[in-house]
């Protein structure tokens, strides 16, 4: 069997993108190595759709594809609408000045926060239950081995941290209800898997970045609020390794 010849993403990616009619999907790319050898994976973000496509030609020159089991063809009408209709209930997400660390004192893993702020936009009411939120940290090297869950936690002005502007406010400690725009201060510890090494832990504190993602399901929607961000190592005084943007 003859070996598949690799294919370059910086020149194959940038033919598939000019496909698209103003806005394509994020594109993550992920290296797998197996004992039969490495393996490509390609991760598309599809939380902006509909996306637009152009044709190969005729009277019509642009269509919107809609996946159907294992088929694919032209959205019609009720599935357009049904798009738009989901997402004037997503709010936005943006973190501000986020930052991961594993304190100085222990040097482990098991203490990695991760701590941000979190401005929220929404255009309509919007909730979104705490029980369902995630945290997902990942670099080019651990990707493959997995990683444990991160508990993100919200508290209220009473204990500390911030919950700023009317369209943002915390019920009964079940999650966030949005009714447009407001910034919360985001916390969240990573839970290490049982069967991580020493090893493991050396390995994860000599990374050079980390990618984050947060997500925030709605309630009673089939769709979550989300949002990534790539973070840098940066020595840090007070810190066995240090996280955070640009």
């Amino acid at each position: 069997m003859a070996a598949a010849v690799p294919t370059e993403m910086a020149n194959w990616w940038p033919k598939v993108e000019r496909r698209f009619d103003g806005l394509a999907p994020e594109i993550s790319v992920l290296v797998v190595p197996t004992q039969h050898g490495r393996v490509t994976a390609l991760s598309f973000a599809t939380d902006r759709s509909p996306y637009v496509v152009t044709t190969d030609g005729g009277s019509v020159t642009h269509e919107t594809p809609w996946r159907v089991g294992n088929k694919t063809r032209t959205a019609n009408r009720s599935q357009l609408l049904s798009l738009l209709v989901a997402n004037t209930v997503v709010p936005d997400l943006e973190l501000i000045n986020p930052e991961i660390s594993c304190i100085a004192a222990t040097a482990t893993v098991d203490n990695l926060k991760f701590e941000a702020g979190l401005f929220i936009s929404a255009k309509e009411r919007a909730m979104l239950p705490n029980h369902r939120w995630s945290v997902a940290i990942s670099s080019e090297e651990w990707d493959a081995e997995g990683w444990g869950p991160l508990r993100p936690t919200l508290h209220v002005n009473r204990v500390g941290l911030d919950v700023e502007g009317p369209g943002v406010h915390v019920s009964d400690h079940s999650g966030l209800h949005v009714d447009g725009s407001g910034r919360v201060a985001l916390r969240a510890e990573l839970i290490a898997a049982d069967n991580w090494s020493s090893e493991h832990r050396r390995t994860l504190s000599l990374q050079p970045s980390l990618r984050v993602v947060l997500e925030m399901p709605v309630d009673r929607q089939n769709r979550s609020a989300r949002t990534t961000t790539t973070l840098r190592h940066r020595p840090s005084p007070t810190a066995a390794a240090f996280w955070r943007e640009h």
